[in-house]
């Protein structure tokens, strides 16, 4: 065990951690032996019964002690906690509880932040213009307004600015140990891959309402995620331990990152391309969508606001913060955030009546046909005034333009009101109060409508960044005071945490889309990038570090080589799992009740027995063989 431990730890915690074992066992044992001579035999006796021929085989661990702890050292930020020297064991639980708290808070900031970041991307890729396609009825030309950004072009942006954390994480943990190898970013980004895929998704098969299916539209862009997952994993192990055991060089680095750029292009190429409608077709159809909602804000608005003047209607009209049309990543990922924040009321606006007029317009459609549908839209409602009415809503709401400071200032009095949170129960009241620090401080950023959403994402990032800084140094610490180790906090803990929003927004996403599309290519093409980015800069970074000094990058193969191994063989039995339930469901998700729930239980027990084995492996009671 003693050999395979060289290999799990660095050459400077190897050192420092044999020196502390050795120091603390030596004053132990002839403490013991001077002071109580008429124990000598006994303790003799003791000695011949262990077997120290055999401590490997045996998974005797000397890098765990109780009365030191685990990664007892200081942060980048945060210092240890002194007098962690002979600890209680209630100091212990005491310090470790208070450890996770802060710890599930800073998640919990993380979250809030998050949020902003997402409101930021949604403005900043809703930006729309004048443009002009033939009509599929009469072959005229009409002018209609459309989103510039290509709606798959910017799901993807957006699935990297919700994996931002994990990514930044990995940077960051480079940076606190001196450019050494860590064990918290790699088995963060691993762990997230498997929750993602493996609880996440077994999560949102049970989520679609009962007799209903969710079925992949674009079968060979989630393929090509399946594809891709399966050679990263393969790649990242020949790394570590085929192509230079132990260590990573320059060029290898490199080449994940050319994967990422690879995997972006392709998942974004393919998605895009691959069995959607003619492109003037999807811009008219989105322009009807949205069209049809606003015009009945709109109309909601001069009922609400009589007498009120053009100008001012427009103004409220598109400052209400109506969602547009189709529903995207960024959307789903705000309301899995402010449900986490507590927050109930997501738009300036109650526009739960004019959904439901749209819906039922919707179903309209499609029971008397598309070309019926069409013309009602086309000949009944668009009339001149009206059009030109909700083309300019369109275009004011989504210009990015917008410098209305008072949307600002409203970010503030919602700090001061309740009315956001759906009532004054006392749920809500210590949702608030728990998250009111980290709500005011982000009520600094400013709105995602000003400045077209740049600066709010900027600083929301920022934030993000600073956030992760200190949660890398408490996670980091958390296992000096409850003797866990990185390996864990990072597979379990970390990544659990910095997830709830994607479960949550995958879970609303299955229920309320028509395909199952959109959660599921959002949520597997993440990981495909934490993984490769999160390898890919940390470990080039430290390679360019070690290299320029003379020396290579070191990297721990043992556990990270069992940890990727185990994942890639139970998440290929998952891909199976998921396409095999086209045939016999109709669909990824949803069915009929007794699939969805065997399929559900099959993905949790992957889950529990990769968690298992990774802890069994950690603590030496599985030799990794690596």
């Amino acid at each position: 065990m003693a050999g395979c431990q060289r290999k799990l730890l660095g050459p400077i915690q190897v050192l420092l951690l044999s020196v502390l074992f050795i120091y603390t066992l030596g004053n132990y044992d002839y403490g013991e032996y001077e002071a109580d001579e008429e124990d000598e035999e006994y303790e003799y006796e003791k000695e011949e019964e262990y077997d120290y021929e055999n401590e490997e085989e045996y998974g005797y661990d000397d890098s765990i002690n109780i009365l030191n702890g685990i990664n007892c050292e200081d942060g980048f930020i945060i210092p240890l906690w002194p007098g962690t020297d002979d600890l209680s064991i209630g100091d212990r639980v005491g310090r470790g509880l208070l450890y996770t708290l802060v710890l599930l808070y800073l998640m919990l900031g993380i979250a809030i932040y998050l949020n902003k970041m997402m409101e930021s991307m949604e403005t900043m890729t809703s930006l729309m213009k004048r443009t002009s396609v033939p009509d599929p009825e009469t072959g005229k030309t009409q002018v209609i307004i459309v989103k510039i950004w290509n709606q798959t072009v910017a799901n993807m942006f957006m699935v990297l600015g919700s994996s931002s954390p994990l990514i930044f994480l990995c940077i960051i943990e480079i940076f606190a140990k001196g450019f050494n190898a860590g064990d918290l970013g790699p088995n963060t980004v691993i762990g997230s891959s498997a929750f993602n895929l493996l609880v996440v998704v077994g999560v949102i098969i049970s989520s679609v309402p009962r007799g209903q299916v969710r079925k992949v539209k674009n079968l060979w862009a989630l393929v090509l995620i399946a594809a891709w997952s399966l050679l990263l994993y393969p790649w990242l192990f020949c790394m570590i331990s085929l192509v230079s055991y132990g260590e990573v060089h320059t060029w290898e680095a490199l080449v994940t990152l050319v994967l990422f750029v690879l995997i972006l292009i392709s998942i974004t190429a393919v998605s895009a391309t691959t069995g959607n409608i003619p492109k003037h077709e999807a811009a008219i159809t989105e322009y009807k969508a949205n069209f049809q909602l606003y015009k009945l804000v709109l109309e909601k608005m001069c009922t609400q606001y009589q007498g009120i003047s053009d100008n001012a209607l427009l103004e409220k009209v598109a400052n209400c913060g109506v969602c547009r049309r189709p529903k995207s990543w960024a959307y789903y990922i705000t309301q899995a955030t402010n449900k986490i924040a507590g927050r109930c009321v997501l738009q300036g606006l109650d526009t739960s009546a004019c959904m439901k007029k749209e819906n039922e317009a919707t179903t309209t459609f499609n029971k008397n046909g598309e070309d019926v549908a069409e013309t009602k839209i086309v000949k009944s409602d668009l009339d001149e005034e009206l059009k030109s009415k909700v083309d300019s809503i369109l275009l004011k709401a989504n210009s990015g333009g917008t410098c209305n400071t008072n949307i600002w200032i409203q970010q503030f009095k919602t700090l001061v009101s309740l009315e956001h949170l759906g009532g004054c129960t006392p749920g809500n009241l210590i949702i608030h109060i728990l998250t009111w620090p980290w709500k005011l401080l982000a009520a600094l950023i400013p709105p995602a409508a000003l400045l077209g959403g740049f600066a709010a994402f900027i600083m929301s990032s920022i934030a993000i960044f600073l956030l992760t800084f200190v949660l890398c140094d408490i996670a980091g610490q958390l296992g000096c005071f409850i003797l866990c180790k990185d390996i864990l906090t990072g597979f379990i803990l970390l990544s659990i945490g910095l997830n709830i929003p994607n479960l949550v927004a995958a879970k609303i996403a299955a229920a309320e889309e028509e395909s199952a599309d959109l959660p599921l290519i959002c949520l597997l093409a993440g990981n495909c990038f934490i993984t490769s980015l999160g390898f890919g800069l940390s470990w080039l970074l430290g390679s360019i570090y070690w290299e320029a000094q003379g020396h290579s990058f070191n990297i721990p193969v043992g556990s990270l080589g069992f940890c990727i191994t185990s994942f890639f063989f139970l998440g290929l039995i998952a891909f199976i799992v998921l396409y095999s339930r086209r045939r016999c469901s109709g669909g990824e998700l949803g069915g009929n009740l007794g699939c969805k729930v065997f399929t559900t239980i099959v993905f949790f027990l992957l889950w529990v027995i990769l968690v298992v084995c990774i802890s069994m492996e950690a603590y030496g009671y599985i030799n990794s063989g690596f």
